[in-house]
């Protein structure tokens, strides 16, 4: 690509949104279509433009075609310097902040979806079933209160009464908070919420957990850091993920990708991190 021909696939404010949304998470175009509200016809030509450049790639997924960002495109040296800094300039698109808020519903939809009649035959399909006790661990010796993130259908709640005296579980999708009520007991308390925006004060939690969710989230680091923020002294963030579909991609989940969080971020150590057969659990502590 020559760089006019790169000014010209950026001369569309459109354009940047979709490049911005599958910077955050693979998409479909009826996806993208939802969250931006122009036609499909509109939308595909866009990412047509965007692929010819070579600056998004397609894989097959099933039956369905979805879209992502090249990681590292062959750009005109002279336009180098936008393209490293494009999701700075995007914030500039009026529309950027409310795209980023379809979207985290848009993914939380795709797994209910997928799930929605058979949510009980998905978790057990899940490859972090045999671990459950490793994550729970993770989050220990605090025993007062605890957060889990993406609670589902409240089954780790459940599983993580025994050792905690106040439970929160907070979802992104409503539908799956009504599903937790049918399985919680006292003590429990349920919130329809964002993990990037917790509806809990600064040093309140003991332990948070992240179980099967964190690569849901579209931008995980934030996600981490407000984690961090509601968590008390010598707290703890428990994480157990799939890390498969990730290798190679900017969110790999690596043990290097949450000790560079780690070192990037003040008043946090790496405590452990271990791989399983297509999991990980690690555990991340803030410190005094």
């Amino acid at each position: 690509m020559q760089s006019i021909d790169f000014i010209k696939t950026f001369s569309e404010p459109l354009r940047i949104r979709i490049l911005l949304l599958l910077k955050e998470a693979s998409l479909s175009v009826s996806e993208i279509v939802s969250i931006i509200g122009q036609s499909q016809s509109n939308i595909s030509h866009h990412i047509k433009m965007l692929k010819d450049g070579n600056l998004i790639k397609q894989d097959k997924q099933g039956s369905i075609n979805l879209y992502s960002l090249i990681e590292n495109p062959e750009v005109p040296s002279l336009m180098r310097p936008f393209w490293d800094n494009f999701s700075q300039i995007g914030r500039e698109v009026s529309e950027n902040s409310e795209d980023m808020r379809k979207l985290i519903l848009v993914l939380s939809n795709r797994q209910n979806n997928i799930n929605s009649l058979t949510w009980a035959d998905w978790r057990k399909a899940q490859p972090d079933l045999p671990y459950t006790a490793e994550v729970a661990f993770a989050g220990m010796p605090r025993n007062e209160t605890a957060l889990d993130i993406g609670c589902g259908d409240g089954t780790f709640l459940a599983q993580l009464k025994e050792n905690f005296t106040r439970l929160y579980g907070i979802d992104i999708s409503l539908n799956q908070i009504n599903e937790a009520k049918k399985n919680i007991s006292e003590n429990i308390f349920l919130l329809n919420a964002d993990a990037n925006d917790l509806p809990f004060q600064e040093k309140s939690i003991e332990s948070v957990y992240l179980r099967m969710v964190l690569g849901f989230i579209p931008k995980p680091v934030d996600a981490l850091k407000e984690a961090l923020r509601i968590l008390k002294p010598m707290g703890r963030v428990s994480i157990i993920d799939k890390y498969e579909e990730n290798i190679g991609k900017e969110n790999s989940f690596s043990f290097q990708y949450f000790q560079t969080f780690c070192g990037s971020v003040k008043n946090c150590k790496l405590l452990f991190y271990k791989k399983y057969p297509k999991v990980f659990v690690c555990a991340i502590e803030k410190e005094a």
